[in-house]
């Protein structure tokens, strides 16, 4: 999922709001989230929940190492659960989980707030690592959330991979047509709509 939207219309809300609705509907044996909060320490309420592995700042002394451990242990994370998957004839988490009540696996929410200042610091990272594992990612029940201001924040190759978009307030109107396509409306002024 792909978030878009001026700075101060909602973005980190949506991601708050979306962990929150899972954690509360879901135990920690059914969902785990990570977060990578590039964009002013929004997230420490969440650190807490049982259901939050890990909630990594942009301004943290042990950032970069924190956001390598990350990465490599969702691409481990993946191939495992690959292999799980191909030896329970399973397709994806959903399907292994149907079949394998028992042996059930939690559903993985990763949210990066302000992409733009991952891009910035870490391009090399991202083309990777990164973009690599989000492609391997959805089938092994690992879902991406990702926010930025417009589409040419994040490489068109990431961009692609994130099949859902939605955005809040543009500033420029011809955004909206790239983000969500034809039939785009207007938005009033309004925060949070």
């Amino acid at each position: 999922l792909a978030i878009f939207g001026d700075s101060g219309w909602g973005k980190t809300s949506f991601i708050r709001t979306l962990i929150v609705s899972l954690a509360a509907t879901h135990s920690p044996d059914e969902f785990h989230a990570y977060v990578l909060d590039l964009g002013g320490r929004n997230f420490r309420n969440l650190e807490e929940f049982p259901h939050v592995g890990g909630v990594i700042y942009a301004d943290e002394e042990t950032y970069e190492e924190r956001l390598q451990r990350l990465l490599e242990k969702l691409g481990r994370m993946v191939d495992e659960r690959q292999k799980i998957f191909s030896d329970g004839d399973a397709g994806n988490l959903y399907e292994y989980n149907e079949n394998n009540p028992k042996e059930a696996l939690p559903a993985v929410l990763v949210a990066i707030d302000n992409f733009a200042e991952l891009r910035e610091n870490y391009e090399a990272l991202v083309e990777s690592t990164l973009i690599p594992l989000v492609r391997r990612s959805l089938s092994a029940g690992i879902t991406f959330v990702i926010t930025g201001n417009a589409p040419n924040n994040m490489p068109s190759k990431l961009y692609n991979l994130l099949g859902e978009r939605i955005t809040f307030k543009q500033a420029n109107k011809d955004r909206y047509m790239d983000i969500v396509g034809r039939g785009a409306i207007e938005i009033d002024d309004i925060a949070g709509r």
